[in-house]
């Protein structure tokens, strides 16, 4: 699953700040 969502925002025009921030966020939830 995190490297769906990872591949999913990668395609879209985001900053590596807030991807990161993203994924942050995505791993918590799957913990």
């Amino acid at each position: 699953m995190k490297y769906n969502f990872h591949v999913s925002f990668m395609r879209l025009p985001y900053d590596d700040n807030v991807g990161s921030f993203l994924i942050v966020i995505e791993r918590k939830k799957n913990k």
